[in-house]
């Protein structure tokens, strides 16, 4: 029995086959070997991209230093509103302080006949009182200079033809002149009703009149 021999490829398939591997040969080198071209248009491209992100950082970056400048400019506005603020407040205190270094309370006889006056006012837990002033018609007299840093202050007063200016508080006088720091009057003095004064919203001053 004869062996058989392989079949012989036909001429034409091996070199269609030949021609099919050549093909396929140089696509691939082409795929990986990019042009000259495509890699200038590549170099091009990271080019712009980055110059895009570096154009995106500045971007943000110029954001960030206008918004802390703006924050910074605020906080300076802030402050000198402030620094105006309390000078503005200092200054209205030394005001109203010389206002009440100049503030006065003062008796005016208002009437025709002399008039006595004597005061009183809380001292270091006691009572001190103190008299008397003569106030001639028409004139007056201050028994306090401001600032005023009492709250209460009492004024009792009488004139020649016997009447009296009194209110209802008890403090100790007597016929002469007299200044008595004590919480009863003792022998020798004499009780006397003053009327009396609240200071608390008088710090520009006040003036007693008699009529």
């Amino acid at each position: 029995m004869k062996t058989s021999e392989p079949a012989l490829l036909a001429p034409k398939v091996v070199v269609t086959g030949l021609l099919t591997f050549m093909l396929l040969s140089d696509n691939a080198a082409q795929a990986q070997a990019p042009t000259e071209e495509e890699i200038k248009a590549l170099e091009r491209q990271i080019e712009q991209q980055e110059k895009e992100a570096a154009a995106e950082k500045k971007r943000k970056a110029d954001a960030e230093a206008r918004r802390k400048a703006e924050e910074l400019q605020q906080i300076q506005l802030e402050n000198q509103k402030q620094l105006e603020e309390e000078k503005r407040q200092a200054e209205e205190l030394e005001q109203q302080q010389l206002l009440e270094s100049m503030a006065e309370f003062k008796v005016c006889n208002q009437s025709a006949v002399l008039v006595y006056v004597a005061k009183a006012e809380p001292w270091f837990g006691q009572w001190r009182s103190e008299g008397w002033w003569r106030v001639e018609p028409g004139n007056c007299q201050v028994l306090w200079n401001g600032p005023f840093d009492k709250i209460f202050y009492y004024v009792f007063a009488n004139n020649d033809a016997g009447a009296e200016y009194r209110g209802d508080y008890p403090f100790c006088t007597r016929q002469d002149r007299f200044t008595i720091v004590d919480n009863q009057c003792g022998e020798g003095f004499e009780r006397k009703f003053f009327n009396k004064f609240d200071m608390t919203n008088q710090s520009s001053g006040f003036t007693f009149n008699l009529y």
